[in-house]
């Protein structure tokens, strides 16, 4: 059985999230530029974070959370995408 390692994206790994994203949701797909940019330099207030998932060192995952400053004094999280292989799906990731 393989198990997943899951952790922080890094910027190198934006073509590979590009891939994932075109895979599971095309109308979603951000450039890879984009998508670095977006990992080198979160958004503002939000505190914005970025998770891969590994298998045999391959993205196979994808999630982005951040806090909902929407309502004032709100410390609740969110998470704003989820994506994962669809051969990868229901196996824990």
């Amino acid at each position: 059985m393989w198990s997943p390692v899951v952790r922080e994206a890094a910027v190198p790994d934006a073509p590979a999230v590009v891939a994932l994203q075109r895979e599971v949701h095309p109308y979603l797909v951000r450039g890879i530029a984009s998508t670095a940019q977006l990992i080198r330099h979160p958004p503002v207030g939000k505190d914005w974070k970025a998770f891969v998932a590994e298998v045999d060192g391959q993205v196979v995952g994808w999630v982005s959370a951040s806090r909902n400053s929407a309502v004032p004094g709100n410390q609740m999280g969110q998470i704003s995408l989820l994506q994962v292989k669809p051969d990868k799906q229901g196996q824990g990731i």
